[in-house]
C-alpha cells in the first residue's frame, strides 16, 4: 500500500524533531512531505540506536545531545535557536512550524522573540513526562512553563485523546485547538505475511500449542520484564518470549543476561522500521502491549505503536484492563486485557487457552479495515489544518 501522492504544494513546514535517528521523527517527516509540504528539518541526534542513519530529507543538524543529561544539552540547545532563526530567515513561505515535545516548544517560542511575525506553532506530545504529572515544587514548576507556552501555540496535537482528557484539560484548563495523529503505521509498509503463525506449526502432531509473544521497538518496562520472566517459566503455560528494538529505562547489561539466561526468550537485536516488521510479526502469536512504566499516568493513557502493529499484522493483543489501550483492545476485540494481579491472570489465560479461542481473534482481526491501523487519513486532516485550510478534526 502506498501513500497518496502530493495534491498541491502547501509551503514550507518547519519541523523541530529531537532525534533524527528515531522512526517516529522520520514518520512524520515523510508523511508531511506526502502530504505537499516542503519539509525542512531541524533536528537533535542521539547516540542511542540507529546510529549510522544519515538522514533522507532536507536537515539542519542542531547537534548530539544524551538522555537526560539536562546540563549538557544547555549549549546546543541555545545554539538552535538561533539556527531555527536563520533558516526561517532564508525560508519564506513558512505555513506552521512543528514542534515535538516541550523542549523544541520552547526554542521555537524563544526563536519568536523580537519578530514581527511568525508562523504559527503547533506542539505535539506523544508521552507525559512523569515530570509534569507530580506534586513537588519542580513538576509544579515545569507545569507553570508548559502553561506558558501552550498559549503561544496554535494547534496542539497529540497522539491519544486520553492525555487532552485525563492531563491537558483538568491540569491546564486547555480549551484550544487540537488534533489527534495516532502513533498508526504510515504507508509505504511492507503487506502481512501469509506464513502460519508459530502455534499452527507441527500442529498436526496432537501437541499443546506453544504460545509466542512479541514485545518489539522500546523495550522500557521493568514490569513487563518480570511478567514475560514468569511466565516464559511456567512449563503449564507453554510460553516462549521475542524481543526486537533496544533496551532503555532498562540496564543493557542486565537485559542482556536475564534473556540469555531463559531458553525461551530470545533477543534479536535492532530492526529496520517499517521494512521488517512482517518478518517479526510472522515469528510470533500475541503483540505484548503491556506498558507500566508509569502506570499511574502515562502508560495508563498512551496509544503505543505496538497497537497498530499488532493489528495490522494480524498479532491479537496483551494488554492491561482499564487503560487506554485495553480500552481499544476490548472495543475492537482484537486481543485479551487482564487485571492485577497481571501474573496471575496471564498464567491462569496461557493455561487453558486453545486453538480456537485464538483463531476466533485472530479472524477478528482480519475482518477490520486495514485503515484502522493506518495513518494517512489523520496526516491528510492535519495538515489541512497546519496549511491553514478547513480539514475536519479526527
Amino acid at each position: 500500500m502506498t501513500a497518496p501522492p502530493n495534491r498541491h504544494h502547501r509551503g514550507k513546514l518547519i519541523f523541530l524533531g529531537p532525534d533524527c535517528t528515531d522512526s517516529r521523527v522520520a514518520k512524520r517527516i515523510h508523511a508531511f512531505a506526502d502530504q505537499g509540504f516542503e519539509v525542512i528539518a531541524l533536528t537533535f541526534r542521539r547516540q542511542r540506536y540507529n546510529r549510522d542513519l544519515e538522514p533522507d530529507w532536507h536537515n539542519v543538524d542542531l547537534g548530539t545531545i544524551r538522555d537526560r543529561a539536562y546540563l549538557d544539552r544547555l549549549l546546543p540547545l541555545l545554539r538552535a535557536v538561533g539556527r531555527i532563526r536563520k533558516t526561517l530567515r532564508q525560508s519564506p513561505d513558512v505555513r506552521a512550524v512543528y514542534a515535538v515535545n516541550l523542549d523544541l516548544l520552547l526554542l521555537a517560542i524563544g526563536a519568536a522573540v523580537g519578530r514581527s511575525a511568525f508562523p504559527p506553532i503547533a506542539y505535539e506530545v506523544a508521552d507525559i513526562q512523569p515530570a509534569l504529572t507530580r506534586n513537588s515544587l519542580r513538576s509544579k514548576c515545569l507545569r507553570a512553563m508548559e502553561r506558558w507556552a501552550l498559549k503561544r501555540v496554535a494547534r496542539l496535537v497529540v497522539t491519544s485523546p486520553r492525555f487532552i482528557e485525563a492531563y491537558f484539560a483538568p491540569r491546564h484548563g486547555f480549551n484550544g485547538a487540537w488534533s489527534l495523529l495516532e502513533n498508526k503505521l504510515y504507508p509505504p509498509v511492507p503487506a502481512p505475511t501469509t506464513a502460519p503463525v508459530p502455534h499452527t506449526r507441527g500442529a498436526d502432531t496432537g501437541a499443546p500449542p506453544t504460545w509466542t509473544i512479541g514485545y518489539f521497538g522500546a523495550i522500557r518496562c521493568e514490569r513487563s520484564m518480570q511478567m514475560l520472566q514468569s511466565l516464559s517459566d511456567d512449563a503449564v503455560a507453554r510460553v516462549c518470549c521475542r524481543f526486537h528494538g533496544y533496551p532503555t529505562r532498562l540496564d543493557a547489561g542486565q537485559f542482556s543476561a536475564q534473556v540469555q539466561a531463559n531458553a525461551r526468550m530470545h533477543y534479536g537485536g535492532e530492526y529496520a522500521h517499517p521494512e521488517d516488521l512482517p518478518r517479526l510479526y510472522e515469528d510470533i502469536d500475541f503483540t505484548w502491549a503491556f506498558e507500566l512504566v508509569n502506570e499511574a499516568h502515562n502508560s495508563r493513557w498512551l496509544l503505543p505503536n505496538r497497537l497498530y502493529e499488532g493489528g495490522y499484522y494480524g498479532r491479537p493483543l496483551l494488554a492491561p484492563r482499564h487503560f487506554m489501550i485495553g480500552e481499544m483492545v476490548d472495543a475492537l476485540g482484537i486481543g485479551w486485557t487482564f487485571e492485577p494481579p497481571y501474573e496471575e491472570g496471564l498464567r491462569t489465560f496461557f493455561r487453558s487457552l486453545t486453538r480456537q479461542a485464538y483463531e476466533a481473534k485472530r479472524q477478528r482481526l482480519a475482518q477490520l479495515d486495514p485503515d484502522r491501523f493506518l495513518g494517512v487519513r489523520q496526516y491528510a486532516q492535519l495538515a489541512d489544518r497546519l496549511a491553514g485550510g478547513t480539514g475536519d478534526e479526527v
